[in-house]
């Protein structure tokens, strides 16, 4: 089958030299006549089942989860608004608080309000489709990589506080001096 098809190739490609691209017809190029309508050609009696899931999952599922991520964040930084000892672990878990919050309204915005309840805008709109492209998932993005690196981040101070105890006690009262 291979050394046919190989033929097959060969011999296309022979004829294009000869005879030029724009004669030549895509048709040919197929090996049967029957071409397949698409992945969910047949999902149209499925399409009202999807739409439920959609609403359901994607929609209020990711809000509710949304709510619960952003208040326990929101949460996580009045409390360490509240420490009185601001270490460089405290400002860290602030920073990556702070950001992730961020990340959560964008993503529930985008994906639950403006996706699946086209609430305060339609996805389909001009608005959406010149804003949100460029700019909410440019920031989405953005904060993912904040959240990464900031978490790279605490784990090398967790692990210098940990292992080079001495060390990082020495590197804590240099910044003090310094603040």
């Amino acid at each position: 089958m291979n050394d046919t098809y190989d033929t097959n190739v060969w011999s296309v490609l022979e004829r294009i030299r000869n005879q030029g691209l724009e004669d030549y017809e895509y048709e040919e190029f197929n090996d049967t006549d029957d071409e397949p309508e698409g992945c969910f050609s047949e999902m149209s009696e499925f399409d009202p089942i999807f739409q439920q899931f959609r609403f359901w999952f994607e929609g209020v599922l990711s809000t509710l989860v949304g709510v619960l991520g952003f208040s326990g964040n929101l949460t996580a930084v009045l409390i360490l608004l509240l420490v009185k000892s601001k270490t460089t672990f405290v400002y860290l878990i602030l920073s990556l608080s702070l950001v992730d919050a961020l990340f959560i309204v964008t993503s529930v915005l985008d994906v639950s309000m403006i996706g699946v309840f086209e609430w305060p805008i339609s996805s389909k709109s001009g608005l959406y489709n010149s804003v949100f492209p460029i700019y909410m998932r440019t920031l989405s993005g953005i904060l993912v990589s904040a959240s990464i690196h900031l978490t790279v981040a605490i784990s090398i101070e967790r692990f210098i506080a940990v292992c080079r105890p001495l060390y990082y006690l020495q590197q804590a009262r240099t910044n003090i001096y310094l603040h």
